[in-house]
């Protein structure tokens, strides 16, 4: 044997007891003869060295480790105020390391090499439990924390496909109902955001081919109203050149140049130097020309009252507006009474931001289904242009101003018709 540990008690009776330290002990040989020993060398280990390496090996919170001798009694322990009572197995008597357990403790015993000591930890089961328990609940703590994260994460990434696919199917359903609303441009490089750019693009189209069809529309709506303009005269202008035909066989010289001047001012209104839109104050003065020369015509039997306050004389009216109204109050009303004549009334009251300019005749009036028929816009009328001219009364107040304007009518048989045409209040500058 080449060193042994023991205590103070194992050096005999005379050796002085040192308490504060253990022994390791080597022989000295004689060199002329192994066998023979001629001393011992012996080195002193301080127990707090050792008690301190004895602590190390207590993995679990107060466990004991303790170094017992052969009689089974201890030398040194981790904590010297923890001397359990234990008793060793009969099966450590030969074992090099051995362990066991009683209803409070668990044992591990192990031999130690070049010395007649053992190493006993005792572990108290309930440490045991608790920090089994401890370890479940950081690892379910940790388990939460790692899920929550991952979850955090998924939805991030989730809420940002998902919330760019809403956008785009909002975006959408917005397109089904008329609204070209493109979306912003920084959506990612990802499939997605190769569907919104698509996206995008095919708005900007749409949007460019809708405001090309909608400017080809109102140049197409814009020519068929003028086309349908152009018709409204030319019958009137041929009965009054067969008007002043018939003046010049009869010698009505004088008359004749009323009906000529009268004329020529109807037809420089109705041409406005090309405009579409003019002040009600020259429509008025339209209408007066007209009624001037029809009157020369029925023997002045038409008596025309312009009552319109000079507060809207500045309005914007679309051109021959009025006349085809105050045709069919002479051609339906006045003339289909017996004696010819009557008269015919124009009005105006503001109410909100709309102007009502009310043609109101004494005429024979209209029937209930002459009512519906000219509530519908549809024309049953001998005379030519009368019924056209009015429909399209209608159909250009509404591509000026919008369907909410247009005509109205109120009429009963025997009584007169009253024509309600609304416009929007407007300058000159609008």
């Amino acid at each position: 044997m080449k060193y042994i540990w023991c205590s103070p008690s194992d050096m005999g009776p005379n050796h002085v007891s040192d308490s504060s330290s253990l022994y390791v002990v080597r022989s000295i040989l004689d060199p002329n003869d192994y066998l023979k020993t001629i001393g011992r060398l012996r080195m002193d280990v301080q127990k707090e060295v050792l008690q301190t390496m004895l602590k190390k090996a207590n993995v679990v919170k107060n466990s004991s480790t303790f170094l017992i001798d052969n009689n089974h009694q201890v030398i040194l322990a981790s904590d010297m105020k923890a001397f359990p009572d234990f008793e060793l197995p009969d099966s450590t008597s030969d074992a090099v390391t051995a362990q066991w357990q009683n209803d409070n403790n668990y044992y591990l015993y192990r031999a130690l090499p070049s010395s007649q000591w053992s190493m006993v930890t005792v572990i108290p089961l309930n440490e045991v439990v608790q920090q089994s328990r401890q370890l479940r609940n950081d690892l379910l703590f940790m388990l939460v924390i790692v899920t929550a994260v991952t979850y955090v994460i998924a939805y991030l990434f989730s809420f940002s496909v998902t919330r760019r696919i809403t956008q785009l199917t909002r975006r959408l359903r917005d397109v089904q109902n008329g609204n070209f609303i493109a979306l912003a441009q920084t959506q990612g490089t990802d499939e997605i955001g190769e569907l919104i750019s698509t996206y995008n693009y095919m708005i900007e189209q749409i949007s460019r081919l809708n405001k090309e069809q909608y400017k080809l529309g109102q140049e197409v709506k814009s020519a068929e109203l003028k086309a349908l303009q152009s018709q409204i005269n030319p019958h009137f202008l041929y009965n009054t050149l067969d008007l002043i035909n018939w003046m010049a066989d009869s010698g009505m010289n004088a008359d004749i140049k009323k009906v000529v001047k009268a004329l020529s001012r109807f037809y420089k209104v109705s041409l406005s130097n090309g405009k579409d839109v003019i002040t009600l104050r020259e429509e008025l003065q339209h209408v007066t020309f007209y009624v001037q020369i029809q009157n020369i015509r029925y023997e002045n039997k038409i008596t025309f009252e312009n009552l319109v306050p000079d507060e809207f004389m500045d309005n914007r009216i679309p051109k021959i507006t009025l006349q085809p109204i105050v045709e069919n109050a002479i051609l339906h009303g006045i003339l289909g009474k017996p004696g010819r004549e009557g008269t015919i009334r124009i009005t105006a009251y503001l109410e909100a931001d709309t102007i009502h300019l009310v043609v109101a005749d004494d005429g024979i009036g209209m029937g209930d289904q002459q009512l519906q028929d000219a509530r519908a816009g549809i024309s049953k009328s001998r005379h030519s242009g009368s019924g056209y001219g009015v429909k399209n009364v209608t159909e250009r107040l509404q591509h000026h101003f919008g369907p909410s304007f247009g005509l109205t009518y109120e009429s009963k048989w025997g009584e007169g018709t009253k024509v309600n045409i609304s416009i929007p209040v407007t300058r000159e500058e609008d």
